[in-house]
């Protein structure tokens, strides 16, 4: 669209140090900094809240502790505000758990779930991070298919996976003086253990 977007983010250090309030008023100051700008530059404005199930708990959790539910009240909050303000923002929630989410936050969401990379996603995947380095199209297709369920373990390799552990454990697996093979990184993606699907209520 060539329209300058505004990000900002909401990571688990919002919860703060435990102080009374001070979760709360930082939540409600991440909405009006986002607000502001959206105001002023009327340009789209994402809020991303990370890891969003330590921030947004189901206030229906028996555990929860005073203060969680309070910020999950100023999160509600916030999404009101910006729905009736007519400013250009989205707020984006990111979670593993989808179940622990408060109903209130889901009933003013659309969902969109991600599901694990199937192999044409493997390997378009494997061709942008390893393209460079001489492997086949066969070769990208042959690491693809050892990626994508169902493996060994019965469940395929997340996004993640491969960018955060294949990925570095085959340049550490190739240092200080192996080259970067087909068959170097086939044998790191046969050691590396995909993540386990999260079940909800562990």
């Amino acid at each position: 669209l060539k329209t300058k977007v505004h990000l900002f983010r909401i990571s688990v250090q919002t919860r703060g140090t435990g102080l009374v309030g001070e979760m709360t008023q930082l939540i409600n100051r991440a909405f009006r900094e986002a607000g502001k700008v959206a105001q002023e530059s009327r340009c789209p404005t994402i809020l991303l809240v990370d890891e969003a199930d330590t921030l947004a708990q189901s206030r229906e959790a028996v555990q929860m502790h005073h203060e969680d539910k309070a910020g999950v009240n100023a999160l509600i909050q916030g999404i009101d505000r910006i729905r009736i303000s007519g400013l250009p923002m989205l707020v984006v929630f990111c979670t593993n758990r989808f179940g622990a989410i408060d109903p209130a936050i889901i009933r003013r969401a659309v969902v969109h779930r991600f599901s694990r990379p199937n192999e044409p996603q493997l390997r378009q995947m494997f061709g942008m991070y390893f393209g460079d380095i001489g492997l086949t199209d066969t070769q990208l297709q042959q690491l693809a298919k050892m990626a994508s369920p169902p493996t060994s373990r019965g469940h395929g390799f997340t996004y993640s996976d491969i960018v955060n552990k294949l990925i570095p454990n085959a340049i550490m697996r190739a240092y200080p003086d192996k080259p970067l093979t087909f068959e170097l990184i086939a044998e790191v993606l046969k050691d590396t253990s995909p993540t386990p699907p999260f079940k909800e209520g562990d």
